[in-house]
């Protein structure tokens, strides 16, 4: 049998032994025996070649403080020379350096913030020019058509002669362009409104002109609106239209205006007529074939003999007096107002379309053979209620 304290010593020995991959730190070792002496080593430590590099110590870094990037020293360097160069101006003013500092605190703030308004102001302006780029090219293209109104003409007519296009921008569609190119292809459109439904809708609402005028072209009757342009040629005369008489014209184009030959007497035409309007005179004929007897017609009962083309608007005036009167007192008469003195006008009954002719007698003659005439007067009592005068000073009635 083998000695126990040889065993216990070999065995401390065999506990002893340091493999040569351990001795690579000697600290460590020395650490090891001293640990076991005391009896506090445990198996479960890892050899120096199973462990993972020891952490560094964690060592409390002094706080670095953060260094102004050079933006914002370029932006204290310009707030310094500027103060600089507000303190030079200022500096005679009896206030201190720091009063100073403060007004120029005060003025960099109020600059500031009217730098950034203005850099919202044109970051905006940006904005909208964009979007109205894009809405005039790219957005809102049109989608639905459809015409409202009152008219002659189809739906199919009214695009067609408007040129409106599927697809076409809905801003750039307007009111103008589609009156001016409709108004030729279709003479009794007056206007086209245009209403947009956004995104893509567009309405045409349709306004339509009325014939004003008629002239006789021929065996024809040509109709013209207020503005001159002209609508349609009929074989008969229809309507309340004024039948122009004494008016030669080049030509009538429908949808163009009437060019009339003689300027002058459609001129008396249009006054004439333009100064009835409004008032008792209803004019259904103008006639200014003889500019020095000019005549018109009212209601188709009572004819306006102006003379010549003087002082037409006063000659206006004061048959627009008399055909008051006559319509206060209910009077259907047919007759003539001469209005060929300015001065004084009035009225006398005739018929206007007499149906029967006097008959023809045989002259009478006297006992020497001589041919003796009747006498006749051809002067009327005239009322004095339906007789117009105009002083010096305007137009009255007795």
């Amino acid at each position: 049998m083998r000695d126990n304290g040889n065993s216990g010593q070999s065995r401390n020995q065999k506990q002893t032994r340091v493999p040569s991959d351990w001795q690579a730190s000697s600290s460590w070792f020395d650490e090891r025996q001293e640990r076991i002496t005391k009896g506090s080593y445990s198996r479960q430590e890892q050899r120096p070649s199973q462990q993972s590099t020891k952490k560094a110590e964690k060592v409390k870094q002094p706080v670095k403080k953060k260094t102004a990037s050079k933006r914002e020293k370029s932006i204290k360097d310009k707030e310094r020379k500027s103060f600089n160069r507000y303190y030079n101006k200022n500096k005679n003013s009896g206030k201190s350096k720091d009063e100073l500092r403060r007004e120029f605190a005060v003025h960099a703030k109020k600059r500031r913030r009217r730098k950034v308004a203005e850099a919202l102001i044109f970051t905006l302006f940006i904005a909208v020019g964009i979007f109205v780029a894009l809405s005039l090219t790219v957005l809102f293209k049109i989608e639905t058509v459809s015409v409202e109104g009152e008219t002659r003409y189809s739906q199919e007519q009214v695009i067609e002669a408007a040129q409106v296009n599927i697809g076409d921008n809905l801003w750039l569609t307007t009111s103008g362009k589609l009156t001016e190119k409709a108004s030729v292809a279709l003479p009794y459109v007056k206007q086209i409104k245009v209403s947009r439904n956004i995104p893509s809708g567009i309405i045409l609402e349709v306004i339509e002109t009325v014939p004003e005028y008629s002239v006789k072209n021929k065996d024809k009757y040509v109709y013209i609106d207020s503005s001159g342009k002209v609508l349609e040629t009929q074989a008969e005369k229809k309507g309340k239209t004024v039948l122009l008489s004494g008016i030669e014209f080049e030509e009538f184009v429908p949808g163009m205006p009437a060019k009339a030959a003689s300027a002058e007497n459609y001129g008396i035409a249009m006054e004439i007529i333009s100064g009835s309007k409004g008032d008792n005179i209803r004019l259904t004929d103008v006639d200014v074939a003889d500019i020095n007897q000019i005549t018109a017609i009212h209601n188709s009962k009572i004819r306006l003999e102006f003379g010549s083309s003087a002082d037409l608007k006063a000659k206006v005036k004061m048959a627009n007096e008399i055909i008051g009167k006559l319509n206060e007192e209910k009077n259907t008469r047919e007759g003539v107002i001469n209005l060929k003195s300015v001065t004084k006008a009035f009225f006398r009954e005739d018929d206007l379309n007499p149906t029967t002719t006097q008959p023809q007698t045989e002259p009478v003659t006297d006992e020497n053979g001589d041919t003796v005439t009747e006498g006749t007067t051809s002067d009327t009592t005239v009322p004095e209620s339906i007789q117009a005068t105009q002083a010096s000073t305007g137009t009255s009635t007795d």
